[in-house]
């Protein structure tokens, strides 16, 4: 594993969710949520089901369109803004293939002097041993 520091200004290359996407896909959850709320007892909330938390992430997924998607690669510039002009036809799944150019932006990267710091694997966390003690409570 490879860590990066970014620099200052650059978080948004690295978050093309918050930048598009992920503001619509709470507020659906959030919908939902109240709406399951309101069905409640008063003054006695109860949680809603795994499968109602399931049912409603993938309807909340499925409401956004590629568009919206595409929108923050291309606002985080990992794929050119002409990737998803207004003609685009929500069912042109090719463009979800678009390959970043990495050594691209390993150049950039580099030109701006990112520190980079690689992890020991010696040193590194072994989960292995919490997953033994998980299994054999």
């Amino acid at each position: 594993m490879e860590l990066m520091a970014i620099p200052a200004g650059y978080t948004f290359a690295c978050q093309p969710a918050n930048i598009s996407w992920n503001k619509p896909l709470k507020d659906m959850l959030r919908k939902n949520w109240l709406r399951n709320s309101r069905s409640s007892v008063p003054f006695k909330l109860k949680a809603p089901t795994r499968h109602e938390l399931i049912g409603w992430t993938k309807a909340a997924w499925k409401s956004l369109s590629i568009t919206v998607v595409l929108t923050g690669f291309s606002k985080a510039q990992i794929i050119p803004k002409s990737s998803h002009s207004s003609q685009l036809n929500e069912n042109d799944h090719r463009l979800l293939n678009i390959e970043p150019d990495w050594e691209l932006l390993n150049t950039l990267l580099d030109k701006i002097s990112v520190v980079r710091h690689v992890v020991d694997p010696s040193r590194d966390i072994d989960t292995s041993a919490s997953n033994r003690l998980e299994s054999s409570s």
